[in-house]
């Protein structure tokens, strides 16, 4: 029986690309593993998303024992920077509000939802009725607080250019010091990386003045200060997600308890609308003052 010959030319090629997709396979892995999902990597490819959306959801639940209290913030960088809060305050003695304050740049209202204070009970009468707490000149910083009253990372829609600039600036300063990240945390049924990270308060000032001039809010630039009396290095944990690049929670000292901010819905601008027929802060305090006949 006469035996089939093996072409050895189409043997050699074969041999070829089986060793080149070994290979390949290989290389993608390794780079997958080592490069991709490099834990420092992931951390400030975090940091520069947040620099880079068109709005995010936080929400802080400082909630103990028999009292409910709870914030939830909407940040939208999109068509402007604007914050809309929610913010709910219940305790056992019957106080109970939910109250509702929208920001932007030069414009401040906040109203009552619903308000029950058994020591106030005039406080009813204002449920409702938007208020103007603040325009021009004269506004309290509420939108600037949003952004960054208690923040561990910064947020905004920065072009390509600026939020390199502010991740370099970041770098430079040694702003985050990196500890520990062999901890994690299943959200929704996924797991985020915990990392344990030391902040550089004199750093943070820096990096805070030039994240306000980015973002066109240089009158809040211009009060922060150059420099700090403290040298203590912060304490935090910032959970991000490997697969989405995106911060989840962040705490201080760390994430789960109390006062936590975790974060959701990344890339998504919540339409903020200045309130129709909003009255003015003086014009509010009259009508609690006004006694029914």
């Amino acid at each position: 029986m006469k035996q089939k010959q093996v072409d050895g030319l189409k043997l050699s090629i074969w041999m070829l690309l089986t060793a080149s997709l070994v290979v390949f396979s290989a290389s993608g892995f390794f780079w997958q593993k080592e490069v991709y999902m490099d834990e420092e990597r992931v951390f400030w490819s975090a940091i520069e998303n947040s620099l880079a959306t068109k709005g995010v959801r936080r929400a802080i639940d400082l909630s103990t024992d028999g009292t409910v209290q709870t914030q939830v913030t909407n940040l939208s960088f999109s068509p402007e920077i604007a914050s809309e809060t929610v913010a709910s305050y219940k305790v056992p003695d019957g106080q109970d509000v939910t109250s509702r304050a929208i920001s932007f740049r030069d414009a401040e209202y906040a109203v009552f939802e619903t308000v029950a204070n058994a020591e106030n009970p005039q406080l009813k009468s204002a449920e409702g009725i938007w208020t103007q707490t603040g325009k021009d000149d004269v506004i309290a910083g509420v939108l600037a607080d949003s952004l960054t009253n208690g923040t561990i990372v910064f947020v905004g829609n920065l072009p390509k250019e600026k939020r390199s600039a502010l991740v370099r600036l970041m770098k430079d300063t040694d702003l985050y010091e990196i500890v520990d990240f062999t901890k994690t945390k299943q959200y929704d049924g996924r797991e985020a990386t915990i990392y344990e990270v030391l902040i550089n308060p004199e750093a943070y000032n820096v990096v805070l003045a030039n994240y306000f001039q980015m973002i066109g809010m240089k009158r809040y630039a211009d009060q922060v200060s150059a420099t700090t009396n403290d040298s203590t290095k912060a304490a935090v944990e910032i959970a991000i997600s490997p697969r989405t690049r995106h911060v989840v929670e962040t705490g201080y000292p760390e994430v789960g308890i109390a006062g936590s901010h975790r974060y959701s819905i990344w890339g998504y601008a919540k339409p903020i609308l200045e309130p129709e027929g909003a009255i003015s802060a003086e014009e509010l305090e009259g009508r609690l003052n006004t006694t029914p006949e």
